[in-house]
């Protein structure tokens, strides 16, 4: 390594990266990354380990890599290539060599010389051997071989594990595929891989059932999400997530079961599920229900089952099939983490990820009790750091800009205790971010020289930070300790004198019912960007200008309501103490009798 130090940054990131493909060709980009650990920090730190930043420096020699698929790289043979050749059975690019056919060619007198093969397209082959996640195909024509493929490479990645798919042996496929690592069982490692029957003309694409728009009932509803079957003799199952719902502009559902109850029908439009088991096969993209949408009325038309009898199609199996559905995202998610590169690691729990067009990299969570809820993260991105105060500043990075502050940002492994004395303005770091979905980027982890290895919870710094930013996104479960001051100085009644009281009342204030009793009740609403939870009797909450004497046949949880809050002073001892009145909001709510007189 030492010689290597004495090179140029870029001779020493194009001969390591020229390596590690050679020992591998056709790695994906993804995969790369996690090699990049094991360079000179201040080559990494040049040049970057984000999948962007590779794919960049990659771009920039293009005699020595070479880009396929827009994934895979592969190192540019300095051979003269001949032209590609290619039939309805199947092509082939090849390069000429002088070495022997050591895989014994196919009898055909069309077929190429294996040696001379590096590329196989649109060819048919038999699975002879299956695994959980992996599995080979055997192929005679245009040359007698075997080919490696993985379950992302099948049915471009549908399935969390081969056994769900369905594949067995035996069975007839057809793929693409290219020259793999030496002195391994197959030659070739496929890039895509299809079914017969599931294969199109071009192998590029697969045939796909078309998306949706019908009727079912709803066969399971939990807090987030939930199940509706349809189809002949109700055997189709579709997944549904709370986000899913058709609602009015201003409507607020905090729960499915608020809607929604078991054997309801309703109408909806789903897609083929990438992530399907035996039974649950579609995700439903909007779900129509009566209460807020008149293509949520069924007609006389309309019908829900084949089967008149009412009888159930699939007894003990659904539930078990549900359960797999779940899981499988939670599979996929551990599948994704173990293949991450230690240099690309976040802490938070279940979570999987997908690249989107725009080169961002789309997380979902795999939290049963959110599905839906997607997150743009970045990890290992370059940017140049701008100190504002001691403990806050923003990263610049292109055109966009994230939040950071110094309990996430490092210098050489050690956490920064002052921005304006240790970073420099404008210093060049490296930092993960995530999107708060409404363009704003907050920081998780920030740093320079080697990254972190004891990294602080990302989680718990997003929506801590998103809670002082005034974000709508931070949950209860991750607000503000009791320690932290929810009163801004801005708002606190001042004393003109010592010992002299001041009172002051806030007015309007929006709330979200947390607790309901008969007699006293829970809200929440937000102040100078932090959450605080207030509570309130039933003598002092009102409805549409009437006193209401029990909370619990007016209230119920996640409802909105309006406060007036009464805060004051005492002059002598600097005691806060704080008066509350209510009353619920339903567009037509009228102000208390008592308020009048303000």
């Amino acid at each position: 390594m030492t010689s290597k130090l004495k090179c140029k940054p870029s001779e020493v990131m194009v001969q390591f990266l020229k390596e590690r493909v050679e020992s591998n060709q056709g790695i994906s980009l993804q995969k790369l990354t996690g090699h990049l650990s094991q360079l000179p920090q201040d080559v990494r730190s040049k040049y970057g380990c984000s999948v962007k930043s590779l794919k960049s420096f990659l771009q920039q020699h293009p005699k020595t890599f070479r880009i396929v698929n827009e994934t895979n790289v592969c190192v540019t043979n300095s051979g003269k290539r001949s032209s590609l050749k290619s039939s309805l059975n199947g092509s082939v690019e090849s390069i000429p060599t002088s070495t022997s056919d050591h895989g014994g060619g196919s009898s055909d007198g069309h077929a190429e010389s294996a040696e001379e093969v590096t590329t196989l397209s649109n060819v048919k082959g038999k699975v002879y051997r299956l695994f959980n996640v992996f599995g080979f195909i055997s192929v005679t024509y245009p040359i007698k071989t075997s080919v490696y493929f993985d379950v992302q490479a099948f049915e471009n990645g549908e399935y969390a594990n081969l056994s769900a798919s369905g594949l067995q042996l035996g069975e007839c496929v057809v793929l693409d595929a290219k020259v793999g690592p030496r002195d391994c069982e197959a030659k070739f490692r496929a890039s895509k891989v299809a079914r017969l029957e599931n294969a199109s003309n071009d192998s590029s694409t697969q045939s796909m059932p078309l998306n949706v728009d019908t009727t079912g009932i709803v066969q399971k509803v939990q807090e987030k999400y939930g199940f509706i079957k349809f189809g002949r003799n109700n055997r189709e199952r579709a997944f549904f997530h709370l986000n899913n719902i058709h609602k009015p502009p201003g409507v607020d559902i905090a729960t499915l079961p608020d809607i929604l109850t078991v054997d309801d029908k309703v109408r909806f439009k789903a897609k083929p599920s990438k992530k399907s088991t035996d039974q649950v096969k579609w995700e439903a993209t909007v779900v129509y229900i009566p209460q807020f949408s008149k293509k949520g009325e069924m007609t006389p038309g309309d019908s829900y089952s084949d089967d008149e009898s009412g009888n159930e199609v699939f007894m003990s199996d659904d539930e078990s099939d549900m359960a797999d559905f779940l899981q499988q995202k939670l599979e996929e998610s551990r599948q994704h983490r173990e293949d991450d590169s230690p240099a690309a690691t976040y802490d938070w729990d279940r979570t999987s990820y997908s690249d989107d067009e725009s080169g961002n990299e789309v997380f979902m969570s795999d939290d049963e009790s959110d599905m839906a809820d997607f997150l743009l993260k970045r990890f290992g991105e370059k940017g140049h750091f701008v100190p504002k105060t001691d403990t806050e500043g923003d990263i610049l990075f292109g055109k966009e800009v994230a939040k950071a502050s110094s309990d996430v940002t490092f210098c050489n492994g050690e956490q920064v205790d002052n921005l304006l004395w240790e970073i420099r303005d404008n210093q060049e770091v490296l930092f993960d971010a995530v999107s708060s979905g409404d363009g704003l980027w907050i920081a998780t982890l920030v740093w320079t020289g080697d990254r972190p290895t004891a990294l602080p919870q990302s989680r718990d710094i997003f929506y801590k930070r998103l809670h002082a930013l005034g974000g709508e996104k931070a949950s209860n479960n991750n607000s503000w300790g009791e320690d932290d001051d929810p009163w801004d100085q801005q708002d606190k009644p001042q004393c003109s004198a010592k010992g002299t009281p001041r009172i002051s009342i806030h007015s309007d204030v929006k709330g979200k019912v947390v607790t309901v009793m008969e007699y006293v009740g829970y809200c929440e609403f937000q102040v100078n960007n932090r959450i605080r939870k207030e509570q309130f009797m039933s003598d002092r909450f009102y409805q549409n200008g009437k006193q209401c004497s029990d909370l619990t046949k007016a209230l119920q949880v996640g409802d909105e309501i309006w406060l007036e809050y009464m805060m004051g002073v005492d002059g002598t001892e600097g005691m806060e103490r704080r008066k509350s009145s209510t009353w619920t909001f339903a567009g037509r709510g009228l102000v208390p009798p008592e308020w009048s007189h303000k």
